[in-house]
């Protein structure tokens, strides 16, 4: 789990500041060393290995770069990512910041890779500031990743990202963030318009799932899929939810909102 407030709170309650001394401590040299892992990483190095990382936590339960994944699911849409090499993507919904990564290792060397996400956020979301030097290192070659910890539904949020796009337009959309219905349906409206014709968006735990995690993506995604021909990236394996609900954006491009 992400490092929060209320997390340091309670162990200061529970074992005081040597208690909590020895927690950040260790959390620290976690992203440390999972830092200096990723800019090991040589350039040929093969996505299904990383998947296996962030999906499995592979670097033991300290890890602490994983995502909410299925294997599967997340290999499909990287296959459809790969072949172009993305210039401009965008993430809302970073959290422990396992996608983002996967990203990363799919986009141009040169790209421009940006994330939206809360402080703390609900449906596991939302991460400390210490994480924001770990995302960065995620780059490698000549790529920049932008970390906008801020409220998607913000204006001025969405007036972050236009400046960071500089004119541009993305190449990939994947919404990952609040997972109620008007939530889910408001990060589409608001940031599908910077995408540019013909690029992708994909939306992610389009399955239902009967513990609520997955939320309200399930009642949105049939209505997307319906007006821009959606596919489904679905295994049907394992835990209930999931899916990723992926579809490519015919409308006109804007520069903010």
């Amino acid at each position: 789990m992400a490092f929060r407030i209320r997390d340091a709170l309670r162990i200061l309650g529970e074992g005081g500041p040597g208690q909590l001394a020895r927690f950040a401590g260790e959390r620290l040299a976690s992203y440390r060393n999972f830092r200096r892992w990723v800019q090991s990483l040589p350039p040929e190095a093969a996505i299904e290995e990383l998947v296996a990382v962030v999906v499995h936590r592979t670097h033991g339960e300290s890890q602490p770069v994983y995502a909410w994944q299925k294997e599967r699911e997340i290999l499909a849409l990287l296959a459809r990512l790969q072949p172009p090499q993305p210039r401009r993507l965008l993430e809302i919904g970073t959290a422990a910041g396992g996608t983002l990564l996967l990203l990363s290792r799919v986009a141009s060397p040169e790209a421009l890779l940006v994330s939206i996400d809360m402080p703390e956020g609900g449906f596991g979301g939302g991460y400390n500031l210490l994480r924001t030097g770990l995302y960065r290192a995620f780059a490698r070659g000549a790529q920049r990743i932008v970390l906008i910890r801020g409220d998607s539904h913000r204006q001025a949020t969405r007036r972050r990202l236009a400046a960071a796009l500089a004119g541009e337009r993305l190449d990939f959309l994947f919404i990952d963030g609040d997972h109620s219905a008007a939530g889910i349906r408001q990060d589409f409206d608001d940031y599908a318009p910077f995408v540019r014709p013909g690029g992708l968006i994909a939306l992610h735990d389009i399955r239902a799932d009967p513990r609520g995690w997955s939320g309200e993506v399930h009642r949105v995604w049939p209505e997307l899929a319906a007006r821009f021909d959606g596919e489904e990236l679905v295994d049907e394996s394992g835990a209930a939810g999931y899916g990723i609900g992926l579809l490519r954006w015919p409308g006109e491009s804007r520069g903010a909102g």
